[in-house]
């Protein structure tokens, strides 16, 4: 079968002229719909009332002692000889991610932590053996 050279350049093209054309038919067809979402996002309006209370919220995060990163730094320990809730409220505080799995032991395996700590004041030492207890459940 012989194809004809000059037929297949021209239908090339014709198809490319094509394709160049409908690129801005394509463009135009998505217009109403950025322009309706523009217009939607145009008539959204901040309420003052609801942004100041966002901006108290920061304000009002706990610090030193309660959320910030300085708090749950390795090289701070727990204090030493804390009766079993003081030492639940130090890690509640002070180490808020181990605190959570403290809490998901069963209140013996709480009791076997609280008894480690007492040696251990340690977090690190009391961080790893949460994870050992909670891994031999």
């Amino acid at each position: 079968m012989v194809v004809n050279s000059r037929y297949t350049g021209q239908c090339l093209t014709r198809l490319i002229l094509l394709f160049v054309c409908c690129i801005p038919l394509v463009t135009l067809a998505s217009d109403p719909y950025m322009d309706a979402l523009n217009a939607e996002a145009d008539s959204v309006a901040v309420d003052p009332a609801s942004e100041k209370q966002e901006a108290n919220v920061f304000d009002q995060a706990p610090t030193l002692g309660g959320w910030s990163n300085d708090a749950q730094s390795m090289s701070q320990d727990l204090p030493a000889n804390l009766e079993q809730e003081d030492f639940e409220e130090s890690l509640k505080l002070n180490f808020y991610g181990s605190y959570i799995f403290y809490k998901r032991l069963d209140d013996a395996s709480q009791a076997k932590v609280y008894e480690y700590y007492q040696d251990n004041p340690s977090i690190e030492l009391v961080r790893q053996r949460i994870m050992e207890l909670k891994k031999s459940r």
